[in-house]
């Protein structure tokens, strides 16, 4: 019980400082930008916001090892490069 107490805490701080960077981003936005700042700010929205899908992504598959099904994580470093080459 305790792991997922602090799995729950971890998950919620990252959780935390990604809306705090969404939120100085909004108060930038009333500050009058041009388009090419408000382009650059949706793109680091996006990006910040897939990174912390995958951040929490990590935490779960450390925090929960035993969950992952052995056969399906079978990559070999071939058929990753040819899947990057598609």
């Amino acid at each position: 019980m305790k792991r997922n107490f602090l799995f729950v805490n971890t998950i919620i701080s990252e959780l935390n400082s990604t809306r705090n960077e969404f939120v100085k981003i909004k108060e930038e936005l009333n500050s009058g930008l041009s388009d090419i700042l408000l382009k650059g700010l949706f793109t680091y929205q996006v990006s910040k916001f897939e990174t912390t899908l995958n951040e929490i992504i990590k935490m779960f598959l450390n925090a929960f090892p035993e969950k992952i099904q052995r056969k399906v994580l079978n990559l070999q470093k071939k058929k990753l490069s040819r899947i990057q080459n598609l």
